[in-house]
């Protein structure tokens, strides 16, 4: 692939159903990858930094067709997006420097990437009430958006998680919380994260997550170990975290058809883990392993496959709620317990 950036080249592997698309080491060309079952969306930067020139592709994995669906040429917008089946949602903030009265448009569009059919939901001044917020995320399904609303300073900032039915485009708010971002969406389920009242987050005034289900309306709270990142669906069943502070090798998952709460515990007790994700039935991971010689952390990638994910966990909590404590003596992070859920069961649709 060549584009106005950077030479990348697409390199069939051995496999015939596996494909690499490898980027000039020294660039980071390629960021933001998100993937159904046979699309990959991503971006590649003129610059690494946040405002530049860039395109947003698809590549179709099952034929190789590999085409542009949104350009910036000159670093004046910011853009998010989420892919299921053949739809990709994009938020974009496009700036408009020489309009004063509007400062720029904040864009929601949907994209069929098989067929180029757009649908624009929104367009709107920045200027305006609210905005839809690119830098805190979006989600999609087959029958749901999950975007982040973010208002104005005068009328007392603060953002909301915003529901919007694909099929009626009416929309709802779920969210109660000031600073709501991050949505993650799957089947029956919406999460979000949520950080303190005054922003000020540490170990007395965690990040926190909000659970939502969809057809009931049902939240719940959860406090997950502290320093962990936004909350992860997946399958309409899973909902687990990845931890940024805390290299512990222990993750705390729960299967939402049933509320229990289960340990994912790696058999590499001595590495840290950090990325991980589960999809149908395998859990893959990532593991670090700092070498004390030259600083240097070696990476490894594995996997396990089982009748079902439960079978690769145990039901056992994670530890207690401790503290880590830091190397400069500070106070460190704390894990906060975690419990099984009562879910309550959707109501039967009516005849």
């Amino acid at each position: 692939m060549t584009n106005e950036y950077w030479q990348i080249d697409l390199t069939p592997f051995f496999s015939p159903c596996t494909t690499t698309l490898n980027a000039d080491p020294f660039s980071p060309a390629i960021f933001r990858l998100k993937q159904s079952e046979e699309w990959l969306l991503f971006v590649s930067r003129a610059m690494p930094s946040l405002y530049s020139p860039h395109t947003v592709y698809a590549y179709h994995m099952p034929t190789g067709m590999l085409k542009a669906i949104l350009r910036d040429q000159d670093d004046s917008s910011l853009d998010a997006y989420a892919v299921v089946g053949d739809w990709a949602v994009l938020v974009i903030l496009d700036f408009l420097e020489g309009d004063p009265n509007c400062q720029g448009n904040s864009i929601v569009t949907m994209i069929n990437l098989a067929t180029d059919e757009r649908q624009e939901l929104y367009r709107g001044c920045i200027r305006d009430a609210f905005y839809y917020d690119p830098f805190a995320g979006v989600a999609l399904t087959e029958a749901w958006i999950a975007l982040v609303r973010r208002y104005s300073d005068a009328l007392g900032g603060g953002s909301e998680i915003v529901l919007w039915n694909r099929q009626t485009n009416a929309q709802q708010v779920i969210s109660s919380d000031d600073y709501s971002r991050f949505p993650a969406m799957s089947g029956d389920w919406v999460a979000w994260l949520v950080a303190p009242e005054n922003h000020e987050i540490g170990p007395d005034s965690p990040e926190y997550t909000v659970l939502h289900q969809i057809s009931t309306g049902w939240q719940q709270q959860l406090y997950p170990a502290y320093g962990t990142d936004e909350p992860h669906l997946t399958d309409g069943r899973w909902l687990y975290w990845r931890k940024l502070a805390n290299p512990e090798p222990w993750q705390s998952v729960y299967d939402l058809s049933t509320g229990r709460l289960y340990t994912f515990t790696t058999d590499s007790p001595t590495f840290s883990l950090y990325s991980w994700e589960i999809r149908g039935n395998t859990i893959a991971w990532s593991l670090h392993e700092m070498k004390s010689e030259d600083g240097i952390p070696d990476g490894y990638l594995r996997w396990r496959k089982g009748a079902d994910p439960t079978v690769l966990m145990t039901v056992n909590p994670p530890p207690p709620p401790t503290w880590w404590q830091l190397k400069s003596g500070e106070p460190g992070y704390r894990a906060y317990g975690l419990e099984n859920l009562e879910i309550p069961s959707p109501s039967p649709p009516e005849p």
